[in-house]
């Protein structure tokens, strides 16, 4: 299992009542759409402008990701990803509040409620975090909350500051606003100095683009990376990603509802897939998912299909026989529907099966047991063995590197390093009587705590006396 797995698994632990605080977020999120959906079904069609999608389809993506932040944050309270997505849920719950607030206060009963203007003047640049936040960071940091190395904070925050200035641009725009035209905007500029820093704003644009792609290279090159459980997670993300951009270019050479819908589904995706792949729920493989949609669906239509078949039939063999219709139709299809639902729904499991179910793969029953063999394997082998202490340790303290030298004919031999070969060595500890093994310094500049050269200790000595049980005096033995 990859360092980036290890880092996304152990964070989530099971919740605890100070945890609990992490459900506010979320629960802001559902509350503001909900009453968002409220002021929807009062406003009616009073006032109601064509506008992006269907009234109300902010609450869509709310829902789900408020639903996903809530259970990554109540067992880590500062997963990057969870607070991203607790802060997409609440920027849409605002969305569908701040419209449907500004019409109903603006529209249906005017000047009944306060902050019309200022709500709706923020709801209308509000889109633009999310856009940064789903297109940019996300892909940057998932699954693990970090970045592939420090080079990419470049991107991040270059991307960050070309929103700001955009969200600048957007919310100080002269005239109507974009989602409540009956309401111009409260803090608009110079009409002159707005039409000055377009070119600004599009050169911004195209830095996000640029950022967005960037974000996307760096899922490939975490994917090339990546082993076991983080590679799962990744292809969640991918399939998720691969939705939204087989819709978007459609957005090119189409203008219609549909390809606007088919938009919003393909985004609520993300925070499901990604909620899936970081919480690691196994039982929700995608081929299950896809032969249980199959199966239920199909069985529902045919018993659908049976049951009007049958109340049609029985209608008319008693009109035919009595002149007039009678209740007993729908008693005798009732019937009908019981005796033949065994019959359908084994032949229809059985039918789905045998299309759409995979064959059993016997590496997964063989490989708890082959990894038990493999780590025995590794015990015997000093070198093997040295290398792989050195790889958790490095994951393990977010070190920049490292190296592991074993005695060989009374010298110290190089048997494995991690990182560059210039990097500097910031602490230097005996593998018992076998070698020395040294760490570079931490990521982020931190300093090694006497907690964490405990820890190293502690390793070095448990791998020393495996050392000392396999043999590992005799190291320059060829056959290690």
């Amino acid at each position: 299992m990859s360092a980036a797995a290890r880092v996304a698994g152990p964070e989530l632990r099971t919740p605890t009542r100070a945890s609990r605080l992490a459900l506010v977020p979320s629960g802001l999120a559902v509350a503001f759409s909900a009453v968002g959906l409220v002021l929807l079904a009062l406003n009616g069609t009073t006032g109601r402008q064509d506008s992006y999608g269907f009234p109300g389809f902010q609450a869509l993506n709310a829902v789900p990701a408020a639903v996903v932040a809530a259970l990554i944050l109540t067992r880590a309270r500062r997963h990057p990803i969870g607070l991203m997505f607790a802060a997409n849920a609440l920027i849409s719950g605002l969305q569908i509040f701040g419209i449907e607030y500004a019409r109903y206060g603006g529209i249906t009963r005017p000047a009944s409620l306060p902050l019309v203007s200022t709500l709706a003047w923020a709801e209308s640049w509000s889109y633009l975090p999310f856009v940064y936040l789903t297109a940019v960071l996300l892909p940057l940091l998932f699954p693990d909350g970090r970045f592939l190395s420090r080079r990419w904070l470049v991107v991040a925050w270059t991307s960050a500051a070309a929103t700001a200035v955009i969200i600048f641009g957007v919310a100080t725009t002269p005239g109507p606003l974009q989602d409540t035209p009956f309401i111009d905007n409260p803090l608009a500029i110079d009409p002159a100095l707005s039409d000055a820093l377009m070119p600004v704003g599009l050169v911004c644009l195209i830095i996000i683009g640029l950022a967005a792609a960037a974000a996307a290279l760096s899922i490939v090159l975490r994917f090339r990376r990546a082993r076991g459980e983080e590679r799962q997670q990744l292809k969640w993300l991918a399939s998720s990603a691969a939705l939204v951009g087989a819709v978007l270019p459609f957005t090119i050479v189409f203008s219609s509802k549909i390809v606007e819908y088919a938009i919003i589904v393909a985004l609520t995706s993300i925070p499901v897939a990604t909620g899936i792949a970081i919480l690691r729920y196994r039982l929700y493989e995608i081929d299950v998912i896809i032969r249980r949609t199959l199966f239920y669906g199909a069985l529902t239509a045919i018993l659908t299909g049976v049951v009007a078949a049958s109340i049609a039939l029985f209608q008319r063999l008693f009109i035919a026989l009595t002149g007039e219709q009678s209740d007993a139709a729908i008693v005798l299809s009732t019937v009908v529907l019981v005796s033949a639902f065994t019959p359908i729904k084994n032949a229809l499991q059985e039918l789905v099966d045998r299309r759409f179910k995979e064959r059993p793969d016997p590496s997964n029953r063989l490989a708890p047991y082959l990894g038990q063999i493999r780590a025995y394997l590794e015990l015997q082998q000093p070198r093997a063995l040295a290398s792989r202490l050195l790889d958790e340790l490095v994951a393990a303290l977010d070190a920049g590197g490292g190296a592991v030298y074993l005695n060989e004919g009374g010298r110290a031999v190089l048997a494995h390093r991690v990182g560059d070969e210039a990097v500097a060595i910031a602490l230097t500890l005996p593998l018992g009587t076998f070698g020395t093994l040294a760490l570079g310094p931490r990521r982020g500049g931190q300093a090694y705590a006497e907690s964490d050269r405990m820890a190293v200790r502690d390793a070095l000595d448990v791998a020393a006396q495996a050392l000392a049980l396999s043999g590992g005096g005799r190291v320059g033995d060829t056959r290690s």
